[in-house]
């Protein structure tokens, strides 16, 4: 009796599992989604099969939708969460080699097509992005700030360097940028590179004075 219900035991946990991993299950969508928590915990975003869909308020629904992985032109989309201080969604588009990022303004739809995951000036003004790829050349090599206004995003000033990556790079307040820098493969390492590179806002426009700043080591 009891090898009996041993086994009866053991056949409902097989059936258990093996309905918890057919498609659209939540098992299934955290095996695919990474950030499955988050897209469950906001009531606006949602995975739908082979589809992310962010319900804007009185506009069109945005739709992501995945294409098959493994061929080169394929593309897998993962929900990012919400960017409080831009009021923003963020998506990564996981590409066959390399990644790019969308992020959709909440009130009005509008995607927007970014490099890396912003990061955000601390009175919200604007915002900037560093993707760093020196080497194979799938990613974006380039830094850029940008605006945030009511009719959407500007891009005050960019770099794309190609003796060095903007490996990463932070606020230091609203007017500076401090980016560190990484040599390229293809070019000797040297201590001007290992330098940091900033970038101030004076009278409008955005100057770069590379002097006087340290870049906070990890």
């Amino acid at each position: 009796m009891a090898t009996r219900h041993s086994f009866l035991r053991w056949a409902l946990l097989c059936l258990a599992l093996a309905c918890a991993n057919t498609d659209g299950s939540e098992e299934n969508i955290q095996a695919v989604d990474t950030a499955t928590v988050r897209v469950a915990r906001d009531a606006n975003v949602a995975r739908v099969n082979d589809q992310i869909r962010i319900t804007i308020p009185g506009q069109d629904t945005v739709v992501f939708t995945d294409t098959p992985r493994g061929v080169e032109d394929g593309h897998h989309h993962v929900y990012r969460g919400v960017i409080k201080e831009l009021d923003a969604y963020l998506v990564e588009i996981q590409l066959f080699e390399g990644r790019a990022f969308r992020l959709i303004d909440a009130r009005s739809g509008l995607v927007s097509e970014l490099d890396e995951r912003p990061i955000v000036a601390p009175n919200g003004q604007r915002f900037l992005t560093a993707s760093w790829d020196t080497e194979a050349g799938y990613d974006p090599n380039r830094a850029r700030i940008y605006r945030i206004d009511a009719t959407g995003l500007t891009i005050e000033w960019e770099i794309s360097p190609e003796r060095w990556g903007p490996d990463s790079a932070r606020w230091d307040g609203n007017s500076r940028v401090i980016i560190r820098r990484a040599p390229g493969v293809a070019h000797p390492d040297s201590l001007s590179l290992r330098t940091p590179l900033i970038v101030t806002r004076v009278d409008g426009a955005w100057v770069v004075d590379s002097t006087g700043a340290t870049f906070p080591q990890e």
